[in-house]
């Protein structure tokens, strides 16, 4: 379910009013795109470690670009619902937050999230008229998110978001840079973790989320030049694909 070319606008009073216009087939460089009346296209993605656990740890990604000084990854707030969705929603919040620093009041996001997706496109409108009840009834989990969002957008005005779906750990390649910022956090949330454990000895068993890409965690590797391989690696990868 992807509304494509649909545009999502917000009033001075928080409600949604939906537009529809003609899909774009080109993405943009974000780089390159400086402008107030250029669209800013962001790919964000959301991690969680152990979802739906006591122990759950979220995490988001937000990729404006190859080595690009706004992207993001970190792990969200402990006052936060530690689940997928929440980061997935908090990704978007984060974009839409970044893209103030660019200026551009156009602004397209693309996840893989259909929850973001259709949430933002479909259901908003309708669960604010019921009360932020869904259609059983039933109280929208995710509503302080989406709260977040709409308020995010409303703080900057004339601000246009769209939010389309894209196929997750396809062939495109802001997509799997915005998974590995996600996935890198929580990377690093696990293994500073496993550092507090081998201080309570040698036989705590460790977190596992993923193979380090660290090797032995108990050399130190610069953060920055981690980051640096994971996405370049990521990129080439998908680049490779789309070559062959």
């Amino acid at each position: 379910m992807e509304p494509a070319g649909r545009h999502v606008h917000t009033t001075t009073g928080g409600k949604l009013v939906i537009s529809c216009g003609p899909p774009r087939k080109r993405f943009p460089d974000p780089k390159t795109r400086n402008k107030e009346d250029d669209e800013l296209v962001i790919y964000t993605d959301g991690a969680c470690y152990r979802n739906g656990k006591e122990d759950a740890q979220a995490s988001i990604g937000v990729w404006f670009g190859p080595k690009h000084t706004l992207n993001i990854s970190k792990v969200i707030a402990l006052d936060q619902r530690q689940t997928n969705n929440t980061a997935e929603i908090l990704a978007a919040v984060e974009a839409v937050k970044q893209s103030r620093v660019i200026g551009n009041r156009k602004v397209r996001i693309l996840t893989d999230s259909e929850l973001l997706v259709n949430g933002w496109n479909i259901s908003i409108p309708m669960w604010q008229l019921n009360g932020w009840k869904n259609a059983a009834g039933n109280p929208v989990k995710n509503r302080p998110e989406f709260t977040m969002l709409i308020e995010e957008v409303a703080r900057t005005p004339g601000l246009s978001l769209e939010i389309e779906h894209v196929p997750g750990h396809g062939d495109s390649v802001g997509n799997v840079g915005a998974d590995a910022l996600a996935v890198m956090a929580i990377r690093k949330y696990v293994d500073k973790k496993n550092d507090e454990l081998w201080m309570h000895g040698p036989n705590v068993e460790p977190l596992v989320y993923v193979r380090s890409i660290y090797g032995n965690k108990r050399e130190r590797t610069n953060m920055s030049e981690i980051e640096r391989v994971i996405i370049e690696e990521s990129c080439q990868e998908v680049q490779e694909r789309n070559e062959r």
